[in-house]
C-alpha cells in the first residue's frame, strides 16, 4: 500500500537530503571558507548524527513477545476451540499464544516469529461467550490480512523515520515532521480500511448483531475498567492484599448499567475522527453492522469467563501474575476495610503540603475550614495548575472534603465499606454514611459535623503523624548523562527516587554516545528501562546510592547544569550537566523539588518532554 511505500523509501529520501546538505556546503564553501563551515554545523553535522542515531535505533528494534500469563491449550481447551474454529474460517494459521493482559483492548501481534493475541481481562470480566468471539473474529482478520507480520516488516522503516524526525536539527526538522505526518497519515488511512475489513470477519463469524453489541461492550469495559484502576486497584497497596479484579468490573457494571450506558452513549456521540486515527468511529461501526442482514449464528450469552473455566483459583491466579507485587487474595470487603487509615493519611499529607506552601497559616483541620469559607479560590490557586484558576473553587471544596472524610475516618466505629452501588462509602458506627460530600460546600455546617463527632479540629499535624507503609521504592524521574567530579570524568544517569538518589553509570562509551547514542529518544528509553530495573541497580556496587536522610541540602545553579549536593558528614558532590538539568519524568514532574523540598535551594529544574 501507499503507507509502506511511503515509509520504505524513507532511508532514499534521506540520503538525498544528506546530498543536498554537502552540496550546500560546498556552494557556500565555494562563496566564503567561514560560510561553509557555519552551513555545515548547521546542516550537514547535525543530520549525519541524526542518520546516526536513526540507524542505531532501527537496528535495536524489534517487536518482543508480550509478558503476562499464557491461557493454555491444556488449561483453557474451550477458548483454543473458539479460536481454532475462527482461524479456519478466516483462512489464518492459529495463533501461537493466547496472553491475558490487562489492557482494556484486545490486540494481535507477531513477535519473534510467533504469532499472539492479547486477550485483555476486563473485556473477559465483561463480554459473552458470543460477544468475545466476535472479538475474537476481528482479531483473526487482522491474521489473515497480515497486518501483523507487516508491522513486524516495517517496524525498523517506521523506527527510522520517528527518529529521525525527533533527533534533527531545527533548520532540517520541518522537513522530517512533514514527512513524518504524511507517513503517520497514509498509514492511518489504510489502517481504517484494514479495521473495516476486520470487521467484516466478525459479522461473518459472529453474526452483526453480536459484533455491535461487543463493541458497546467493550466501550463499557474500558470506562468501568479506568475507574476499577483508579479507584479499586489503588487499595491494594494501603491494604497489603488484592481482590479479584473480574468480580469489580462485572459487579460494577451490574450495579451502574444505567449509568454505565449513559456513558457509553456520550462517549459514542463525541467521539470525533482525527487525521492520525487509526480506527473508524466505533458509532460508526456499530451502524455498519446493524446494517447488515441478521445472521443464523446462534447467541451465546454465557459469561465469556466460561470459556478460561470461569471464577476461581485459577482466575485469581493469573490476575495476580498481572500485578506487580504478590499480596494476599481476601475479598473485596475486606480490601476496602483494610484501606481505612489511608484516608487519614491522605488527609495528613494534604494539610501539611498546603501549610508548607503557604496556603494555610497551619497544617490544622480549622485553618483549611477558615480558609474555604472565607476565600476558597485563594486556596484553590495553590491546587490546580497554572492556567486552570477557573477551577480554583472547586478544587478547594474538594480538597476540603478529602481533609474532612481523612479526620472522620479516625473517629471511632467508622469504617469503609462496599455499598450496593459499588461505591466506597465512609460510615459511622451506626453505619450510616457521613455527608462529607454534600457539606463540603458548606464548611459551617460540616464543622458542626467533625465538631460533634469529636475531631480536634484544632490540633496540628506533624510529619511524625505519616504512616511509613512498606512499599518497593520507585523512580519519579530521571536526569540523564551527568557527570560526578568525585567519581572520575564517567558518564551517569541520575534516577530522582520517591527516598532518595541513585547514580547509575553507563556502560556505553563517549563515542557511542556522541554518536548517536544520547538523543533525547535514546535518553527516554534509558531512563524507563532503568527504571523498570531499579531493584537490580540499586544492588549494583558500581551504582551510587544517596538516601534522602543523607542530603542537607541540593543547590542547583542557576544556569541549571551543576547540582551540588552537601550531605551529612559535610561531604560535597557535585553533578554536573552539559545542559540545564531537564528531568525525565516516570512517575512525577518536578521530582527534585518533590524529593527534597525546602533542602532544594536556587534556580530551577525544567521538565523534559517526550520525545
Amino acid at each position: 500500500g501507499l503507507e509502506l511505500v511511503v515509509v520504505l523509501i524513507f532511508p532514499i529520501v534521506v540520503l538525498a537530503v544528506l546530498l543536498g546538505v554537502v552540496l550546500a556546503v560546498v556552494l557556500a564553501a565555494s562563496v566564503h571558507g567561514v560560510l561553509g563551515k557555519v552551513v555545515a554545523q548547521l546542516l550537514f553535522i547535525p543530520v549525519v548524527v541524526g542518520v546516526i542515531a536513526a540507524v542505531r535505533q532501527a537496528l535495536r528494534a524489534r517487536m518482543e513477545p508480550t509478558a503476562g500469563p499464557a491461557l493454555t491449550r491444556e488449561a483453557d481447551p474451550e477458548l483454543w476451540a473458539v479460536v481454532d474454529d475462527l482461524a479456519q474460517q478466516a483462512a489464518t494459521a492459529t495463533p501461537d499464544r493466547i496472553v491475558l493482559v490487562s489492557d482494556a483492548n484486545a490486540e494481535v501481534l507477531q513477535a519473534a516469529g510467533r504469532r499472539e493475541f492479547l486477550s485483555a481481562l476486563p473485556g473477559v470480566a465483561a463480554l459473552t461467550v458470543g460477544e468475545l468471539r466476535a472479538v475474537l473474529a476481528h482479531e483473526m482478520g487482522h491474521f489473515a490480512g497480515g497486518e501483523a507480520a507487516a508491522n513486524v516488516r516495517t517496524l525498523r522503516a517506521r523506527t527510522f523515520v520517528k527518529t529521525m524526525r525527533d533527533n534533527s536539527s531545527i533548520l532540517i526538522r520541518w522537513f522530517f515532521s512533514l514527512y513524518y505526518r504524511v507517513a503517520v497519515w497514509c498509514t492511518a488511512a489504510t489502517s481504517r480500511d484494514l479495521e473495516r475489513r476486520a470487521d467484516g470477519y466478525s459479522a461473518r463469524a459472529a453474526g452483526p448483531q453480536a459484533a455491535a453489541d461487543a463493541a458497546r461492550a467493550m466501550t463499557a469495559a474500558s470506562l468501568v475498567w479506568d475507574v476499577v484502576v483508579e479507584e479499586r486497584v489503588s487499595l491494594f497497596e494501603d491494604a497489603g492484599r488484592r481482590a479479584p479484579l473480574y468480580e469489580a468490573v462485572r459487579h460494577t457494571l451490574d450495579a451502574k448499567a444505567e449509568d454505565v450506558g449513559r456513558a457509553v452513549t456520550e462517549l459514542l456521540a463525541e467521539e470525533r475522527p482525527r487525521w492520525d486515527s487509526t480506527h473508524p468511529r466505533t458509532a460508526d461501526r456499530i451502524a455498519a453492522f446493524e446494517a447488515m442482514p441478521a445472521s443464523d449464528v446462534p447467541r451465546d450469552d454465557r459469561p465469556a469467563l466460561a470459556l478460561i473455566g470461569g471464577p476461581g483459583v485459577r482466575l485469581h491466579r493469573l490476575e495476580g501474575e498481572l500485578l506487580r507485587a504478590a499480596w494476599p487474595l481476601a475479598t473485596w470487603d475486606e480490601v476496602v476495610a483494610a484501606s481505612l487509615p489511608a484516608l487519614g493519611d491522605r488527609s495528613d499529607r494534604l494539610l501539611l503540603a498546603l501549610h508548607e506552601d503557604g496556603a494555610l497559616p497551619e497544617p490544622t483541620v480549622s485553618a483549611v475550614l477558615l480558609a474555604v469559607s472565607d476565600e476558597p479560590e485563594a486556596l484553590g490557586l495553590y491546587l490546580v495548575d497554572p492556567g486552570d484558576e477557573a477551577s480554583a473553587r472547586e478544587a478547594a471544596h474538594a480538597a476540603l472534603a478529602v481533609i474532612a472524610e481523612g479526620t472522620l475516618s479516625r473517629v471511632p466505629g467508622s469504617r469503609l465499606v462496599l455499598d450496593a452501588a459499588q461505591d466506597i462509602t465512609l460510615v459511622d458506627a451506626d453505619g450510616s454514611p457521613y455527608p462529607v460530600g454534600e457539606l463540603a460546600e458548606d464548611p459551617i455546617r460540616l464543622g458542626d459535623l467533625l465538631l460533634a463527632s469529636g475531631v480536634p479540629l484544632d490540633r496540628p499535624v506533624s510529619p511524625s503523624d505519616l504512616r511509613r507503609p512498606a512499599r518497593e521504592p520507585a523512580v519519579l524521574a530521571g536526569i540523564p548523562t551527568v557527570t560526578v567530579k568525585a567519581l572520575g570524568r564517567a558518564p551517569f544517569d541520575l534516577l530522582i527516587c520517591d527516598d532518595g538518589l541513585l547514580l547509575v553509570p553507563l556502560t556505553e562509551s563517549r563515542v557511542s554516545l556522541a554518536l548517536g547514542g544520547d538523543t533525547g529518544q535514546a535518553r527516554h528509553l534509558r531512563v524507563h528501562e532503568e527504571a523498570e530495573r531499579l531493584a537490580d541497580l540499586r544492588a549494583d556496587p558500581t551504582a551510587t546510592w544517596i538516601p534522602q536522610e543523607r542530603i542537607v541540602t541540593a543547590r542547583l545553579a542557576l544556569t541549571g547544569g551543576r547540582l551540588t549536593l552537601t550531605l551529612v558528614d559535610g561531604a560535597e558532590l557535585r553533578i554536573h550537566s552539559r545542559d540545564p538539568m531537564s528531568e525525565i519524568p516516570v512517575w512525577a514532574e518536578h521530582a527534585l523539588p518533590t524529593l527534597l523540598g525546602d533542602r532544594l535551594i536556587v534556580g530551577r529544574v525544567t521538565t523534559a518532554q517526550p520525545a
